[in-house]
């Protein structure tokens, strides 16, 4: 019976929702920077070989050779000398870390790594990144990696049964890159032109940021596609590029909203947005009747 109205419901909104679109209220004006990200540069991915340590037993096994090997090396440059025969190493699991160089990053800024479990370690959970030089494809080291590891998941074993949830052999360290070296960056770096892309893809939106550019700067702004607007920098600006970009960043724009109706069956709680317009109707399912009337306000 629930399911049966609340459909009705819904149907008899959603007929009149278009008639009613050109009379919703205009949307309120939000930063470009919230609706749309600037893309000026190309990212440079790293990736290293380490050790996670702390694991309460969930590492890797013995039958994992370069675990043992991995730390029997690591403490013989701290002039500890164990036969890797003897190592017992629960604790510890090999791993691969990931991460991406931001582009115009200098030396000293911090980025977030992605582990993954490389060996047979059923957890990374409670474990601590042992510090990793991050390389790119030249075999360079732009970044070094370290700290405690943030998973999204478990796997628990007891009395033969055993209980996952996600995936608890990859996790994140946020902030755990410290860039070494930063790229280079030559006079004409910034370039002459740049891409506004669309956190959510909408032709609309696109078209309404490059108009709003171009009254703002002059015709700069063309559109790409329902993701990117292509924006050039005015000759003006070609000297202080980067105070153009915070410039375009803090633009004002009126986005398009689009109208939704949010039906939870389980609980009967409809939701509807502020774009969304009712024609009168009379909607009646058993004892329960819904009248929508007009009302005419004279101020």
């Amino acid at each position: 019976m629930r399911r049966g109205l609340l459909w009705g419901l819904l149907l008899c909104w959603a007929l009149p929702l278009e008639a009613q679109k050109e009379a919703a209220p205009p949307p309120a004006e939000v930063r470009l920077k919230d609706i749309a990200t600037v893309h000026w540069g190309v990212p440079l991915p790293l990736m290293g070989y380490g050790l996670v340590i702390g694991l309460e037993g969930s590492g890797d096994s013995r039958q994992v050779a370069f675990t043992v090997q991995s730390v029997a090396n690591m403490l013989r440059r701290m002039d500890i000398t164990v036969e890797p025969a003897r190592l017992q190493l629960r604790n510890v699991a090999a791993v691969m870390v990931t991460g991406t160089l931001p582009p115009f990053a200098q030396a000293g800024d911090r980025f977030d790594v992605v582990v993954a479990a490389l060996g047979d370690a059923r957890s990374l959970h409670g474990g601590l990144l042992l510090q990793t030089p991050l390389q790119a494809a030249d075999g360079e080291v732009y970044a070094l990696a370290q700290g405690p590891l943030s998973i999204g998941g478990f796997n628990i074993q007891a009395g033969g049964t055993t209980v996952q949830k996600n995936h608890p052999t990859v996790g994140r360290v946020p902030n755990g890159a410290t860039v070494l070296k930063g790229l280079a960056v030559p006079p004409n770096a910034y370039g002459e032109t740049f891409e506004v892309r669309l956190i959510a893809p909408d032709a609309t939106n696109a078209a309404r940021i490059a108009q709003t550019l171009n009254q703002r700067f002059g015709p700069t702004a063309e559109v790409l596609s329902p993701l990117a607007v292509r924006v050039k920098v005015p000759p003006e600006w070609q000297e202080k590029a980067p105070e153009f970009v915070a410039q375009v960043e803090q633009t004002p724009v009126q986005p398009d909203m689009r109208a939704k109706v949010v039906v939870n069956e389980r609980t009967g709680t409809v939701v509807l947005g502020g774009n969304v317009r009712l024609l009168p109707v009379v909607v009646a399912h058993g004892g329960l009747r819904v009248e929508i009337q007009p009302r005419i306000e004279v101020v």
